[in-house]
């Protein structure tokens, strides 16, 4: 029951910031083309894998991050593979 109490603050952030940002959203939706808005949208799991570095990296425990050169390199592919999908989309 300690640990319940403890996780109710960080839940009810999370769902504070998720309530933010689909109001961002559709705000951003209301000012402007909603094809650029969904493309930007799109770009999310970039931010996701960055964030997972950088807290990898901060502290090692907090994800079980596989290291080395390969699972890097295959990521950085991802991101890759991710943009120019987000591109193509545009652009077409």
């Amino acid at each position: 029951m300690k640990q319940r109490k403890s996780i109710i603050p960080i839940l009810a952030f999370n769902e504070s910031l998720a309530v933010v940002g689909a109001m961002l959203l559709f705000w951003a939706m209301e000012r402007g083309p909603v094809s650029l808005v969904s493309t930007i949208i799109s770009s999310r799991p970039i931010f996701v894998i960055m964030y997972a570095f950088i807290l990898s990296r901060i502290s090692p425990m907090f994800l079980e991050w596989q290291p080395g050169r390969v699972m890097l390199a295959l990521r950085l592919l991802a991101i890759t593979m991710i943009v120019g999908g987000i591109a193509i989309i545009y652009l077409t």
